[in-house]
């Protein structure tokens, strides 16, 4: 399973000393993303296999297919985006590095699922295949069905349901106060 829960975090720099090779290179990658998740770097392909991420495992493994050249480019172009905008404490390098590190951590929550691979697309990240999408059930549009947002819940989002009258009598024990059109 995963050695860590939760979203990404921006990955600290490392003394030049305790570096995994180049500042920014398949290695170090792998590397760093080996500190949180199940990846390891195969030797022969130089793909990042991922077998797990946060609480999902991949059989077969997640494969994100870099090559150097190819995270320098993606790097330089978050660069010259802006990434440090959003890392701005960063050198505009290291911004990018930390703003791909969320766009791939998006990405594997999101689009893959077991065997996909991701690769570097114009400026993104593209995954193949992508996860299924699931189907909200068919809802009877008489039935009054609304969003509901518990504030006891134990992590952010958490608590934001979307349930039917029924439901939220048998949660909550009582009748779901709504909006008026006052409101």
């Amino acid at each position: 399973m995963s050695k860590r829960r939760g979203r990404a975090r921006p990955v600290e720099r490392k003394p030049a000393g305790e570096r995994k090779g180049p500042i920014f290179s398949v290695e170090r990658l792998a590397g760093d993303l080996s500190e949180v998740y199940e990846v390891e770097l195969d030797a022969k392909t130089r793909h990042i296999l991922v077998h797990a991420w946060d609480d999902r495992g991949y059989r077969p493994p997640v494969r994100l297919v870099v090559t150097e050249q190819a995270l320098r480019e993606h790097l330089r172009a978050l660069a010259d985006d802006g990434a440090a905008v959003v890392f701005p404490e960063e050198t505009p390098m290291q911004a990018a590095y930390q703003l791909f590190l969320v766009h791939l951590d998006e990405e594997m929550a999101t689009r893959v699922t077991d065997g996909s691979e991701i690769t570097f697309g114009p400026g993104r990240l593209d995954v193949e295949p992508l996860s299924a999408i699931e189907r909200l059930p068919d809802l009877d549009s008489d039935r009054g069905y609304y969003w509901s947002a518990d504030p006891g819940a134990p992590e952010p989002g958490a608590g934001l349901q979307f349930m039917s009258p029924e439901q939220y009598r048998a949660r909550y024990g009582h009748e779901p106060v709504l909006p008026t059109d006052d409101e």
